[in-house]
């Protein structure tokens, strides 16, 4: 597997970017996918479908010229920009530039499954689009917060991120790439949601009819997610996913699963990733009768793919710490993030977590 080199980073800015919805035409879109494909004709598109949240979705329809009939972009396109109402600040940030280095840099690198990347670009106000396919022709399942997964689709997903963690195990990449900050790293929307205005008002939100209450106190949880920060960076550092929860994948099978949304791929534990997969996407039954034998399954995926040999109790007793992060997250998500269902049913489901693996207590609170 070849390596990645340094100038590769610093490759940006090759095409205007469209600085709003209206600038995504068929000109704009064959000049785009032109640069790895420089023979593909567009005639007109459509744009089908917007779907808004952290970032922007588009669904396109592509009419191409009949001598390009053979090219591999499919008929419809989903097109993925920072075109919500929340771009203005996550933009400047860089919260949308990493999935652009996760396709152009890093995806392919490694074996994980995810949708076919046909264009990636950041530039430098951090507005960010790609270009994948419209996952939809294939027929995959899209899991839905709401939902739950199967034990057998979750061991299928582990598999994946173990081979995503092993690639770059303590690699010195992970910190030669700019926006490949530290996950935890504090600050910014934590701080906000932690001032005790924040804090007061979300707790008048439905999701918080159905917490407990050691889930309320801000004062617990906000010292329980500093302290596992303080343990987060004394851990062996690897290429995280970021952000998957059940709501990020999509099912090729009822046993095959695949991840998207990489905008926030990071540095840090393995455990991160791990806690928060199993945690959103199984049923409170089924975590607390597998979890153990998924989280076995992980390691020795892992160590397969070249990562370390890590201890069971020495596995379990880390994984434990992080089911906080989750709990936190879903209990101060904006519904413009969110919706307000999605936030009820995690939050209740990862708090149940939190309780049954005495999360606070182990972090000091």
């Amino acid at each position: 597997m070849s390596e990645i080199t340094t100038p590769e980073l610093h490759q940006d800015e090759r095409i205007p970017l469209p600085s709003d919805i209206d600038g995504i035409t068929a000109v704009w879109l064959q000049s785009a996918l032109a640069l790895r494909r420089p023979n593909i004709s567009i005639r007109s598109i459509t744009l089908r479908q917007i779907i808004q949240g952290t970032g922007t979705k588009i669904l396109i329809d592509i009419d191409r010229a009949v001598e390009d009939a053979n090219s591999d972009v499919p008929r419809s396109v989903c097109l993925k920009g920072g075109y919500s109402p929340s771009s203005d600040y996550l933009m400047p940030r860089g919260r949308y530039v990493n999935e652009a280095v996760f396709y152009n840099l890093l995806a392919p690198h490694v074996e994980i499954r995810r949708p076919n990347c046909f264009f990636a670009q950041h530039d430098r106000r951090g507005q960010t689009v790609t270009v994948m396919e419209d996952l939809a022709l294939r027929h995959v399942h899209f899991n839905l917060a709401t939902g739950h997964l199967a034990v057998e689709a979750v061991a299928s997903g582990l598999n994946q991120l173990a081979s995503l963690h092993a690639r770059w195990w303590n690699a010195p990449l992970l910190h030669q790439i700019s926006s490949l900050g530290p996950f935890l790293p504090g600050g910014g929307h934590e701080e906000r949601q932690r001032r005790p205005e924040t804090w007061n008002a979300i707790m008048q939100l439905p999701r918080a009819s159905r917490l407990p209450a050691f889930a309320k106190d801000l004062e617990r949880i906000g010292g329980a997610l500093d302290n596992l920060r303080n343990t987060h960076r004394k851990e062996p550092l690897c290429l995280l996913h970021g952000d998957p929860h059940i709501g990020n994948t999509y099912l090729e099978t009822p046993e095959t699963l695949g991840f998207y949304d990489w905008q926030t791929i990071a540095r840090g534990s393995w455990a991160h990733d791990v806690n928060y997969f199993i945690g959103t996407s199984l049923l409170e039954t089924d975590r607390r009768h597998h979890e153990r034998q998924l989280l076995a399954s992980y390691l020795n995926a892992l160590q397969n793919a070249g990562g370390p040999p890590i201890e069971e109790t020495t596995a379990w007793d880390l994984y434990r710490l992080h089911t906080v992060y989750g709990l936190f997250t879903w209990t101060v998500n904006t519904v413009e993030m969110q919706p307000e269902e999605n936030n009820v049913v995690l939050a209740e489901r990862l708090a149940a977590a939190v309780d049954d693996h005495d999360t606070l207590r182990l972090l000091g609170q």
